[in-house]
């Protein structure tokens, strides 16, 4: 293998940058947890709509008048009005299943008493969701996140099986579940500062797409420079096992070889997740910004932390130091 001198050496200060990804990690999960907002399809809610309405506008001041009355927390109530058809939207947080059927009997009565509608024939649909809905879809994106991460570390255990001998493949499956972590701390961060700033920002399925849809793009970028590093180990097998080739010199080697394509392909992706913000509405924009942030952080993760990690668990980097 030809060895060429880089610009500047990435693998000589892999600590350096595992230390700073791992701070990184812990400030963007810190912020996210801080704002965890989950959005109203992940709560209780109670959706009404209603024809033939009268005094509009005092609809939403009673309802919440009477969910405070009836000792039920404060919620939020918003009201939309299309060319007559009066559309409600009632939050319910914290509330068990029997307390939102609970309240939405007593949104209806309270409409009639209020001289709003006449009967229940003025509430032409309506539809609730108490929490027991809501933790089931809480916890199928959690299984969901979690299942595509085993799965990943099984596909890195089994496609790198043939170096072995050199790196093992459960050391490459913990780097491939660092970097996804990674790369899904970042966006994670970004998004729950912006809930700090904008209570209006909150915790969807958009959201949860997003991220899905990150960590299978940091995926397929890792093993492109792992596979690079796979086939260089292949090549100068006969180097590294006399001692001819220090490993970190491999490692970099491989690193610089891909880079250029990692940059491209980052570049291209952003330009289309540019268009995407720019023309999109409300939900694409919440899409193409979790994952405008999420391209950055898995081009910047593929490089200096995938290859660097990995260097770092086959115990060469102590060793090889001086020499790089």
């Amino acid at each position: 293998m030809k060895i060429v001198e880089w610009p500047f050496k990435i693998v000589k200060k892999s600590f350096i940058w595992l230390t700073i990804g791992g701070l990184c990690i812990i400030a963007s999960r810190a912020i996210f947890i801080s704002a965890f907002r989950p959005s109203i399809e992940f709560t209780g809610w109670v959706q009404m709509t209603l024809s033939n309405a009268q005094q509009v506008e005092t609809i939403t001041t009673n309802i919440r008048d009477m969910i405070v009355t009836a000792w039920f927390p404060e919620t939020t109530v918003n009201m939309e009005d299309k060319e007559g058809i009066i559309s409600l939207l009632v939050s319910l947080p914290s509330l068990s299943d029997d307390q939102v059927k609970e309240v939405n009997m007593l949104i209806s009565q309270t409409l009639i008493d209020k001289g709003h509608i006449t009967s229940d024939e003025d509430i032409i649909w309506s539809a609730i969701n108490g929490p027991s809905v809501s933790s089931y879809m809480q916890s199928t994106a959690i299984q969901a996140i979690i299942i595509a991460l085993i799965l990943i570390a099984l596909y890195m255990a089994f496609s790198f099986a043939s170096m072995r001998k050199h790196i093992s493949p459960i050391t490459l499956a913990i780097v491939a579940i660092v970097t996804m972590i990674f790369d899904m701390s970042i966006p994670v961060g970004v998004y729950g500062f912006l809930m700090n700033i904008d209570a209006t920002v909150t915790i969807d399925t958009i959201f949860v797409i997003a991220i899905l849809t990150t960590i299978g793009y940091s995926i397929n970028d890792t093993i492109i420079i792992l596979d690079r590093i796979r086939e260089n180990t292949q090549n100068n097998k006969d180097a590294l096992e006399n001692r001819q080739l220090m490993y970190g010199t491999l490692i970099e080697t491989s690193l610089w070889q891909v880079i250029r394509r990692s940059i491209l392909t980052w570049f291209s992706t952003f330009l289309a997740i540019v268009a995407m913000y720019i023309f999109g509405e409300a939900a694409m924009r919440s899409f193409a910004l979790v994952m405008g942030v999420g391209i950055m952080a898995w081009t910047l993760s593929s490089i200096f932390i995938a290859a660097p990690l990995a260097y770092l668990l086959m115990g060469k980097w102590k060793k090889e130091l001086h020499r790089l």
